[in-house]
């Protein structure tokens, strides 16, 4: 196998596993802001707090400050986020495309040289 070979069976590998990473099911949310420290715990039922709803709420991964912690955002992170990834999927269907020509490419080079291979040995034979 030549080096060539090599290197464009690496880049098709890395390809197929970053289309696969970004295809996978799934979407991971992050803030752009810094995460919110936990409430400070209330000391034995003092400062109108209800317990039982506090730890409710941290055992089920809800604040208790009437936020949802696990709830994606909402805002313009959202679009921002949708346009960043349409964008890479973009570049990757781009790249994937160029991968395609250029196996094609490699495939019909390949053929040739077998066929010009092919063609001397049979001259070599007759001559």
């Amino acid at each position: 196998m030549g080096s060539g070979q090599r290197s464009l069976t690496t880049a098709a590998i890395a390809l197929v596993c970053a289309v696969t990473v970004l295809s996978a099911p799934g979407t991971a949310f992050a803030s752009a802001s810094a995460p919110k420290p936990p409430p400070a715990p209330s000391s034995g039922g003092q400062g109108g707090g209800d317990a039982s709803a506090d730890a409710k709420n941290s055992a089920d991964g809800g604040s208790t400050d009437g936020s949802s912690a696990g709830t994606p955002p909402t805002s313009t992170e959202d679009t921002a986020t949708d346009a960043q990834l349409e964008a890479v999927q973009e570049k990757l269907d781009k790249l994937y495309h160029q991968a395609a020509v250029a196996t094609d490419a490699y495939n019909a080079a390949e053929e040739k040289a077998e066929s010009q291979s092919a063609r001397i040995a049979e001259l070599n034979r007759q001559g």
